[in-house]
This record gives structure tokens, C-alpha cells and sequence, in this order.
């Protein structure tokens, strides 16, 4: 498809964008990758793509996000715990706290994470060590890809007894991560839990095709809370998601620019399919019996079908029902379900 006029000035606006990117900042290996990624999306817009659809129903509206200091939500984990609840957390530079919602997006209280430090939190993903519920908190965010390692820190699910939390709780990591990748800093808000092999899958958000990485979560639970080092190991890159059409490049503005980055990862939890969120729509890949995941993000995925939306980061996959659930960066915040059709699934 050839550029159009307009195109071709967003190109000139990408380029100016770059050389004072490269004259104001030490641009490193990601902000860099980002802005090659801007000049290749802008100059070749990528031809419409039909997939498959994947078996969920439409999107229903279930409420917008009634706490008020939830206004960059980048991460949504549904309960184990109870029915009807979801946690979730801001982006960088807010409080490192956890949020309780209900499936109608009411508030349900919040806990403040004792020691910890929002740098960049981008993901929320739940999983189980030997039955018992925990939330990994991902400080996986770097725009500049600048930081020497990324940060996690792992919870045990808290309880939520009665409407509300009570003002003033907090909650204790049962132990911390520190991870680096091997081949130097990424941009990252996409985090999910292998529930097969116990790792945690970290899908990059601005390489252009993203990098696929797995680091072992290390059971070490321990009131004093030990801070592990470890180091990922890349399985892949996921080449299939469909790329930016002239149509999105034209009228979306930056978003339109970014509607194939990847901005929540979930897993099934029979480890059967997994889902990316992108700011477009949600895409699901199936992995077949015995499969690795290099395999199954090789293969052009389903598409989820997804209402517009201001910043699509946070996603969670209901463990009752295999229902997604999606909301937005952005004040008021929509929350929506989407029903599976088929087998349950969870995140």
C-alpha cells in the first residue's frame, strides 16, 4: 500500500520526534527500537488482516472504575479467593498499592504494599503455589529502556472478609525478584504465569516484532521476605500480531501508531491457550498438546473482538466461568466482560 500525503508527514513528524529524542536523552536500545519502529510502521502501513474469531461472545459493559485514584490502570488479576473480585494496580509514579473492584467496577478498598517501590508497575497476574492464591506485581515498565533490571514482587492473595478492606491495611511481600534480561533493558506490560511449568512469560512491548522471555518463579516464601536475582531466557519473538493499517496510522493518532503492542499477556490455566491485549483488540493463541510457546505464537492467533478504548493496558481471565475482563488507563474507566463460549479458562 503506497503512503498517503498524511502518512507521509507523520513520517516527518516521527523523524523530527527522533533527532530531538537523540539530542535531549541517552537514548537507549529500547527508545531507539522504538523510534525505527515509528519510521517502519509509518512508511509501510500494513495491508488489513481477517482472522479467525476466537470463541467469545460480545463485550458487555459492566461499570466503570468507581475509585477515583485508579486513573492509569496497567494491571487487573481476577480473584481465586472470592467470586466477583478483581485486583488491580496503577502505572508508574503512584502509590505501590494493590486495589480491590468488584465485577461492577465498585471500590472495594485498597492495601498498601509495605517496602515495595512503584517505579513502573505494568502488570498483575495471578497464580498458586501448592493451592494457596498469590498476585505477582510487575515493575516491568521502561520506556527508554534504561534500567539495569526490572522488579517483581509476589503476595499472598489477600482476603477480602467483607465489602470492604478497612482503611490502613497493608500487605507484606512474600518474597521479591530482581531480573534482568540477557541481551540489556526492554519495555514490558505484558506478565502471565505458566500454570504448566510455573514460570512467568514477560512479552516485550516495544521491539518490533516483541520478544517472548520465561524466568522460573522461585517458591521461597519467608516472612522476612528474600530478594532473588535471576536472569530471563528469550523463547522467542511473536511476529503475528497484525501490524498497523493506513487506517490506524491516519486516524488514531499515537495510538494508532502503537495498535499492535502487546499490553496484558494471560494464560489459561491448563496452559492450553494464552491471550494478548493490544490497543487494538485481544488476540488468542492455542498451544497444542506437548507444544512450547515459541510454537504457538508462530501460528496467526484468534481474534477477541474489543470496544474502543482510550488505553487498553489491564486484563484478567475469570477462573469460574474463563470470561475476559478488560478496562483502560484514563478517567472514567470502562470495565468490560467478555464471555468465553467454549471451556473455561483463567489467568
Amino acid at each position: 500500500m503506497k503512503p498517503t500525503a498524511k502518512t507521509l508527514r507523520l513520517v516527518c513528524f516521527g523523524v523530527l520526534l527522533g533527532l530531538v529524542l537523540a539530542a535531549t536523552t541517552p537514548l537507549g536500545e529500547g527508545a531507539r527500537a522504538l523510534f525505527f519502529g515509528v519510521i517502519n510502521h509509518f512508511a509501510e502501513p500494513a495491508e488489513p488482516v481477517e482472522l479467525a474469531r476466537a470463541a467469545y461472545g460480545e463485550a458487555r459493559y459492566m461499570g466503570v472504575l468507581e475509585n477515583r485514584s485508579l486513573v492509569e490502570v496497567s494491571g487487573l488479576s481476577a480473584s481465586r479467593r472470592s467470586p466477583d473480585l478483581f485486583w488491580a494496580l496503577n502505572d508508574g509514579g503512584a502509590e505501590p498499592r494493590l486495589y480491590a473492584l468488584g465485577a461492577d467496577g465498585r471500590d472495594r478498598g485498597s492495601l498498601l504494599v509495605e517496602g515495595a517501590e512503584n517505579r513502573d508497575w505494568e502488570a498483575l497476574a495471578g497464580f498458586e503455589i501448592g493451592a494457596v492464591p498469590y498476585l505477582l506485581i510487575g515493575d516491568i515498565g521502561d520506556n527508554n529502556a534504561r534500567e539495569d533490571a526490572i522488579h517483581f514482587y509476589v503476595v499472598k492473595e489477600p482476603p477480602v472478609p467483607g465489602e470492604r478492606i478497612e482503611t490502613g491495611s497493608t500487605v507484606v511481600p512474600a518474597f521479591q525478584l530482581v531480573v534482568r534480561y540477557p541481551e540489556g533493558a526492554r519495555d514490558a506490560e505484558a506478565l502471565a504465569v505458566d500454570p504448566v511449568s510455573g514460570d512467568a512469560l514477560i512479552l516485550t512491548k516495544r521491539d518490533d516484532p516483541p520478544e517472548l522471555h520465561a524466568f522460573p518463579l522461585v517458591p521461597s516464601i519467608d516472612p522476612a521476605g528474600p530478594q532473588l536475582e535471576l536472569t530471563t531466557r528469550k523463547i522467542g519473538v511473536v511476529a503475528t500480531l497484525p501490524k498497523p493499517t493506513q487506517h490506524d496510522l491516519e486516524n488514531g493518532g499515537l495510538i494508532g501508531l502503537m495498535r499492535s503492542m502487546p499490553t496484558a499477556l494471560r494464560i489459561t490455566p491448563d496452559g492450553k491457550a494464552a491471550i494478548v491485549l493490544t490497543y487494538r483488540d485481544a488476540y488468542e493463541f492455542v498451544r497444542a498438546p506437548g507444544e512450547g510457546w515459541e510454537s504457538a505464537f508462530a501460528r496467526a492467533p484468534r481474534r477477541i473482538p474489543l470496544p474502543p478504548m482510550e488505553q487498553a493496558e489491564a486484563a484478567a481471565l475469570d477462573p469460574r466461568d474463563g470470561s475476559l475482563w478488560v478496562t483502560s488507563e484514563g478517567r472514567p474507566a470502562p470495565l468490560y466482560r467478555v464471555p468465553r463460549l467454549e471451556t473455561p479458562g483463567a489467568d
